[in-house]
């Protein structure tokens, strides 16, 4: 994934200070909690039936999540995660991209196209888009937060951790609370980067700017 294309941290500097036997401290905001976690997407050598098994099962999680039934909002708003609103342009490879930019009108597959992937067929979807999002979702878990936002991690992640921005990242962080038994040190365990639908542009740091001082390992 180009992590330049995002700025969950809004661009704030962040200066990473090295605590002996601790970790590392940094400051953060908690985005959202994760509420739940699907199963991973590996779409590499699986049959059509595994490929339509998960993608029912995420699109239940949309639903569920959104609170919608209607299939084209399902539609829209799964294949933009999936692709994590990004696309690749061509082949310019020095530009400062790579290639990659935000999504564009056109980009995400047709009704048609989509229903041909979610019957277990990945090959009639649009060759930009399926690079794509193979690139962005291989491997990772369509999660669903408290505030009733979606997003994509990895497979170690569980209920309960934290989607966070963290000074300097342009990605968010999810990270896992755990008792170090020291009422002043924050302690987490970094769990892995991830995207997080409204999230991704910073604005969160733009609502909130109480950030917190982090310790993480």
């Amino acid at each position: 994934m180009k992590s330049s294309l995002f700025k969950s941290s809004n661009g704030e500097p962040g200066t990473v200070v090295h605590l002996p036997g601790k970790g590392l401290s940094i400051g953060g905001l908690c985005a959202d909690t994760i509420s739940f976690v699907g199963s991973a997407f590996e779409p590499v050598d699986r049959a059509p039936n595994q490929v339509r098994e998960i993608l029912a099962d995420w699109s239940a999680v949309c639903r569920r999540t959104l609170s919608k039934s209607d299939d084209p909002i399902v539609q829209q708003t799964l294949s933009r995660i999936m692709c994590a609103s990004i696309g690749f342009g061509g082949t310019p490879y020095d530009a400062f991209h790579g290639g990659w930019r935000r999504l564009r009108e056109g980009d995400l597959p047709s009704a048609a196209e989509w229903q041909h992937f979610t019957d277990g067929n990945m090959w009639t979807l649009p060759e930009v888009y399926r690079g794509t999002m193979e690139t962005i979702s291989s491997g990772r878990c369509l999660f669903a937060t408290e505030g009733g936002r979606l997003g994509l991690c990895y497979k170690t992640v569980q209920p309960g951790d934290q989607v966070w921005a963290v000074r300097g990242s342009n990605l968010p962080f999810v990270l896992r609370y755990f008792n170090r038994g020291d009422e002043l040190c924050n302690s987490y365990r970094f769990m892995g980067d991830c995207t997080l639908d409204g999230m991704m542009d910073g604005e969160t740091c733009q609502t909130n700017k109480q950030w917190r001082l982090l310790t993480i390992e």
